[in-house]
């Protein structure tokens, strides 16, 4: 399993610090009410242990055995579904069942609150008969939930033209009723898979997780694989060549060929539109150059020319983030040199059919239209995915911290665009947070019911990596 948090060298760290309350002094004169109880963490116990009866016409009879029965003790502590599970004799085991009634537990405390838990008791009965008044009490293990409703998600149509395949990570909840309750993304190769994947998650469905005969909520890492379909695409280009790279060759010509097997893109975001661009009315390019190394990392990261610095500096950031499965020979690894063109397309001033969201917003900032604040929105703005920044090349020799603020636009459909810097402590960060932001995604933001796009501002802070 591929993961993008795990494969990056370079994490620039976003930080938000909230100021919260590390303890609490508690005077000694304060009223007894006011101390609040102490629990401890662990297993249910038994806090009062009534041992089963030996039943008489078996011990008359000098018959020995044993019995197993499982059980489950509520947040209150109350008995239920009790049941013989193992047997010698079905009589030992009526007698275990009956002391379990009649006795009292204390229940499992887990994150400092009482919880329901499935228990087991395995009683011996031997001869002569001397029982004492503690008891094991052993915890179930928990049977994970299983998969039941998995519906397959639509690939992107926003990735067609860059045939990639692609992942997404997620952390669920998985309730009682095997619905998912609660999720969290992980890792993602591109935020549009994101958009495509969470709903999918959503509708999952499976057999819930028990403890016993108890029902309880589980917790999965669950991957969801997008697979670009080449047979049913009338695109006769290589995926390199259809998110304009090239292979070259140490006098910059095109290698035939550079490697056995070329390498695979795995996370390329799009480079940021530079804001100067939407002022001239004209579109921009850039050529890069880099090195894609044996453990799919880029490298020696340079401009080879551009149509404005901000044009390069955008692409630079890009590839810099990038990940990819490493080109092979032989078998084995190798580096190869490489070089991406990019089109920062001219923004029209009327709607062209199709046209994505981020070309929308662009040509409505582009004519001067003010996109609202989060004032005003029916809800707190949720992220669901963001991406973490990378530490900038270019600053890795004096590796100094750094910030950056970035104004950004999220979409109606959760997708943050068009960020711009406002601020930053060198342009490699400003483009580097810049690049990041634009892979993050939202819950849907919405104005009176109705989904809305929404102007917000962040600060994003660099600390150097680990050396």
């Amino acid at each position: 399993m591929f993961s993008y948090l795990g494969a990056a060298s370079r994490i620039g760290i976003l930080t938000t610090t909230l100021l919260l309350p590390v303890g609490m002094a508690v005077a000694a004169d304060a009223p007894a009410e006011a101390k609040a109880e102490t629990l401890v963490e662990g297993d249910a116990l038994a806090k009062n242990w009534n041992p089963p009866a030996y039943p008489a016409d078996l011990k008359n009879q000098n018959v020995t055995g044993s019995a197993t029965a499982e059980f489950i003790v509520d947040e209150k502590g109350a008995i239920t579904q009790v049941k013989v599970v193992d047997a010698t004799d079905p009589r030992f085991g009526e007698a275990l069942v009956a002391a379990i009634k009649a006795s009292t537990f204390q229940p499992a405390i887990d994150g400092g609150k009482a919880v329901a838990s499935g228990n087991s008791i395995k009683w011996n009965f031997e001869l002569p008969y001397k029982p004492g008044t503690f008891v094991q009490i052993a915890k179930l293990q928990k049977k994970p939930a299983v998969a039941d409703v998995l519906p397959d998600p639509e690939y992107p149509a926003s990735m067609m033209p860059l045939q990639r395949n692609g992942q997404v990570v997620c952390e669920i909840d998985v309730g009682a009723d095997g619905s998912v309750t609660n999720y969290k993304v992980v890792s993602a190769t591109d935020a549009d898979f994101v958009v495509a994947g969470v709903p999918i998650f959503k509708q999952w469905k499976f057999k819930p997780a028990k403890q016993g005969d108890l029902v309880v909520m589980d917790k999965k890492i669950a991957p969801l694989t997008f697979e670009y379909d080449r047979t049913g695409a009338n695109d006769p280009r290589t995926e390199l060549e259809a998110n304009g790279i090239t292979l070259v060759g140490t006098n910059g010509e095109k290698v035939q060929p550079a490697c056995d097997i070329e390498p695979v893109v795995i996370v390329l975001p799009q480079p940021v539109y530079p804001r100067e661009l939407l002022k001239s009315g004209q579109g921009g390019e850039a050529v890069v150059n880099f090195t894609i190394d044996a453990n799919g990392r880029t490298s020696a990261v340079h401009v080879d020319s551009a149509t404005t610095p901000a044009c390069g500096a955008s692409l630079v950031a890009s590839i810099e983030t990038a990940v990819f499965k490493h080109a092979f020979t032989s078998g084995k690894p190798v580096p190869v040199d490489a070089q991406i063109k990019y089109v920062y397309p001219e923004i029209k001033d009327t709607a062209e059919d199709g046209e994505s969201d981020e070309t929308r917003l662009l040509r409505e900032v582009k004519s001067g239209h003010a996109i609202a604040s989060a004032k005003g929105l029916d809800g707190t703005l949720h992220p669901i995915w963001r991406a973490p920044a990378t530490y900038p090349a270019a600053l890795l020799t004096k590796r100094p911290k750094g910030d950056a603020e970035i104004e950004f636009v999220i979409d109606r459909h959760g997708r943050a665009r068009i960020p711009q810097v406002m601020s930053a402590t060198s342009d490699e960060f400003g483009w580097a947070a810049a690049v990041a932001v634009s892979q993050w995604v939202f819950d849907p933001p919405t104005r009176s019911g109705k989904p809305s796009d929404v102007r917000v501002r962040i600060p994003v802070h660099f600390d150097p990596p680990a050396q």
